[in-house]
C-alpha cells in the first residue's frame, strides 16, 4: 500500500474490525495519542514530507491560532449501541420523554456537545475572553462566558423540552421552577438572578480592578499561571510528538464529504510510545517532583506495557475547509471485538473545530452586589 492513497469517496466504507485488545488500555493510547495532536503537537516537523501540503498548513495554522473554539462529542451509531447490549427496552426504562428508541438514544448522544473557546486579543488578561458551554442541539444547559473580567452565565434549562429529540419533560422543569421560588422566597437577595435565569436573562458577576473580587480573580490567575506546565516543558514534548508521529503515523486516504476535504492518519500505537517513552515519563516526572512522587523504573514498566499494542493502528479522521482544520475524530470501533462485525467509525471522539465568537450577553442581571450582601464571597 502507497504512503498515501486517493480515494474519490467519503471515507466511510472501512473493513470491520478484525482483532479484539484490551479495550482499557487500547482507549488509554487514544487519549495520549489524541490529546497530544489535539494540544498541538502536530505540525510541519510531523508532516513536512508528506505530498498534501494542505493537511501540514492546516495543522499549523490551527494550534497557533488564539481565536478558536472546539466542540467535543461522542457519535455511536444506533448499530454500535446494539452490539454493545442496548436494547429499545433498555432506553425505555431511561424515562426520557422523546427517547424511546437506541436510534433515539444515538441522536440525543450526538447532540450532546462540549464547547470551549478562547479569544486572546491582548497580552493582558483584561482581554483575555473565554466560554464554556454545555450544549443539547441548539440548547444550552449552561453557558459560562468570561470577558474583561466579567463573568456571565445563562441557561436555555427552561426551554429544554423544545429540543428534539426531548430530553427534558415540561413536569421536570415546572418542578424545578417550583423549588427555585421556595428557594427566592427564603432568600430574596437572589431573586432577581433567579427570576433572570429561569426567564432566559444572563446573569452577570464583576471581578473589577481594586474590588476584593477583583484582588480573589488576580490571584487565582496567578496561581493557575504558577501551576501550569512551562512553554520550554511544552515546546519540549511538542518537538518530539513531531518526530514520534513522522515515524509512526501515514496518510492512509482521502476523500470529500459536505463538511470538507478528507484525510485519514493511521498512528502505529507501538511505535508511536515507544517513541514518546522518553518526553512521556519526563514530562509525567516534571509535574509530579512537587509531589514528592518517585518514578524510578518506570521506563522498565512503560515498556512492557505497550508491548500489547504491536501491530495495533489509532486511526485519526481529519476534515479540511481550504487550508482550516474544522473537524477530527478518533475511530473507537477499532478497540471493540472483531465478533461484533462493526464497520470502524461506528463510534468516534469527534472536535468541531471553528472561529471563536465570544459576545457579551445583552442585558445581564448584575448579581454582584446581590453576592456580596449575602457575604457568600
Amino acid at each position: 500500500m502507497s504512503e498515501f492513497t486517493e480515494n474519490p469517496v467519503e471515507v466511510t466504507a472501512t473493513p470491520t474490525i478484525k482483532k479484539a485488545f484490551n479495550k482499557k488500555k487500547a482507549i488509554i493510547a487514544s487519549v495520549v495519542a489524541g490529546a497530544l495532536i489535539i494540544v498541538g503537537a502536530v505540525g510541519v516537523t510531523a508532516f513536512k514530507s508528506r505530498p498534501d501540503v494542505r493537511l501540514v498548513t492546516a495543522l499549523s495554522n490551527l494550534f497557533g491560532d488564539k481565536n478558536v473554539e472546539m466542540g467535543f462529542s461522542v457519535q455511536m451509531s444506533p448499530e454500535f449501541m446494539t452490539a454493545m447490549g442496548m436494547t429499545d427496552a433498555d432506553v425505555l426504562e431511561m424515562g426520557r420523554p422523546g427517547i424511546t428508541t437506541v436510534t433515539d438514544a444515538a441522536t440525543a448522544l450526538g447532540l450532546m456537545e462540549l464547547r470551549i473557546a478562547s479569544l486572546d486579543e491582548s497580552s493582558s488578561d483584561d482581554k483575555l475572553s473565554s466560554r464554556m458551554q454545555l450544549a443539547y442541539g441548539v440548547k444550552s444547559i449552561i453557558d459560562l462566558t468570561l470577558i474583561d473580567r466579567v463573568l456571565y452565565l445563562s441557561t436555555d434549562a427552561m426551554t429544554m423540552p423544545e429540543q428534539s429529540p426531548q430530553l427534558v419533560s415540561q413536569e421536570e422543569v415546572d418542578g424545578v421552577m417550583s423549588a427555585l421560588s421556595i428557594y427566592s422566597s427564603m432568600a430574596p437577595q437572589i431573586s432577581g438572578a433567579l427570576d433572570a435565569l429561569t426567564g432566559g436573562q444572563a446573569i452577570s458577576l464583576n471581578f473589577e480592578k481594586g474590588t476584593a473580587l477583583g484582588d480573589a480573580f488576580d490571584e487565582y490567575i496567578k496561581s493557575t499561571e504558577d501551576s501550569a506546565m512551562s512553554s520550554k516543558v511544552l515546546d519540549q514534548l511538542k518537538e518530539a510528538n513531531g518526530a514520534a508521529l513522522r515515524d509512526s503515523a501515514t496518510v492512509l486516504s482521502k476523500g470529500k464529504d459536505n463538511t470538507g476535504d478528507i484525510f485519514v492518519l493511521s498512528i502505529d500505537i507501538y511505535k508511536y510510545l515507544k517513541a514518546m517513552k522518553g518526553p512521556i515519563l519526563e514530562l509525567a516526572k516534571s509535574q509530579l517532583d512537587v509531589l514528592g512522587t518517585d518514578l524510578s523504573g518506570e521506563s522498565k514498566e512503560f515498556m512492557q506495557g505497550i508491548k500489547e499494542f504491536q501491530g495495533k493502528t489509532l486511526d485519526i479522521k481529519t476534515w479540511l475547509d481550504g487550508d482550516k482544520l474544522v473537524r477530527l475524530e478518533i475511530d473507537l470501533t477499532q478497540f471493540v471485538a472483531a465478533d461484533q462485525g462493526l464497520n470502524a467509525w461506528s463510534a468516534a471522539i469527534r472536535m468541531n473545530i471553528s472561529d471563536a465568537n465570544i459576545v457579551a450577553p445583552s442585558n445581564p442581571y448584575d448579581i454582584t452586589q446581590d453576592l456580596l450582601s449575602l457575604g457568600l464571597i
